[in-house]
């Protein structure tokens, strides 16, 4: 691929990583070069251009792959073309069917898959997406011939057409996360993060905790049901009687900023201490559940998810797959210092 360097749009904090990683000399010392050089250019190049340039400088080759031409999920980046990776599908979601402008159907399916360097969102199309809607999750993918793209909330995701290859399930060892485990996460403060981030860890205080917000599910899917009519319909198993999930937002603040937390059920029962029963009955009495949030607050935890960007606020939040609710704080003291 001529002029890889140039096309492919890798953010700031990554080059400096990667060249940081590829050349063995610490991040300051590559920063300083980047400045250096663009104040031999008078000021006219980015910190992105000067950052290439020094990585060509330096004989780097910024796309890590392997022989192969494999990519870690972290490496790939928005007009990558004929990508090739593998990872573990982590969420599935449902096919939907849509009109195009000249009136033709269309169909997409999205999933979200893993590695041990992050997350990426697949999306197929038409036939592609009615071939490999039956997909699971925990199912392992190999994809090849995929197109690297943004979406509309400035993510990048992976789009699978006629021309791409998807193996399920192939019959060679891979290192991946099992299904529900999260990515490994690089520890940061919270002025650090960015929306190209994909999974980081954060050390911080709980300083406002908000209600815990129900929502109806089907009991067989655990898809979200819409109300019609007074029922309730799932669109795999029709009319049902709807069981309900939760979701929970806190605000964490590290001494650098704040940030929203997202916990889904689990992770909620988990920061709680509480059995999904007893959550469940706050349902019916959201009173009671004062005081539990007022016992949070001031609780120092470490947190590792997915980082999120909403677009309805224009903010980073990170959505929460791991937490420790009881870490040292000397050690996390010490880890922050270093």
């Amino acid at each position: 691929m001529d002029g890889v360097h140039e096309m492919f749009n890798i953010p700031y904090d990554k080059l400096i990583k990667k060249i940081s990683e590829k050349s063995g000399k610490p991040k300051d010392e590559i920063e300083a070069m980047v400045k250096k050089k663009i104040q031999e250019l008078g000021g006219l190049l980015t910190e992105e251009g000067a950052a290439h340039i020094i990585a060509n400088k330096l004989g780097l080759d910024l796309v890590d792959s392997s022989s192969e031409g494999r990519l870690k999920l972290e490496s790939i980046v928005e007009g990558l073309r004929s990508v090739e990776t593998i990872g573990r599908v982590a969420r599935t979601f449902e096919l939907r069917e849509f009109s195009r402008k000249d009136g033709s159907q269309g169909k997409v399916l999205a999933i979200q898959i893993i590695d041990n360097t992050g997350s990426i969102r697949v999306v197929f199309w038409d036939d592609m997406a009615d071939k490999y809607s039956k997909l699971n999750e925990g199912d392992i993918i190999l994809i090849k011939n995929a197109l690297a793209k943004k979406n509309r909330n400035g993510n990048v995701e992976l789009h699978i057409n006629k021309s791409s290859e998807i193996t399920v399930n192939p019959k060679e060892e891979v290192d991946l996360p099992e299904a529900g485990e999260t990515p490994s996460s690089e520890r940061k403060s919270i002025s650090e993060l960015s929306e190209q981030d994909s999974y980081a860890e954060i050390f911080g205080t709980i300083v406002n905790v908000f209600d815990i917000r129900f929502f109806e599910v089907c009991p067989k899917c655990s898809k979200r049901v819409k109300e019609v009519g007074g029922n309730f319909m799932c669109s795999e198993h029709g009319e049902v009687e709807p069981a309900y999930n939760y979701v929970m937002n806190v605000i964490l603040d590290d001494g650098t900023g704040t940030l929203r937390l997202v916990f889904f059920s689990s992770q909620a029962e988990q920061l709680l201490s509480l059995s999904r029963e007893k959550v469940l009955a706050y349902r019916e009495n959201m009173e009671d559940f004062e005081k539990v949030k007022h016992e949070l607050l001031g609780q120092q935890v470490v947190v590792q998810g997915r980082v999120s960007k909403n677009e309805l606020f224009s903010r980073i939040e990170l959505v929460v797959n791991k937490i420790d609710t009881n870490p040292d704080p000397d050690k996390e003291v010490k880890k922050l210092e270093e």
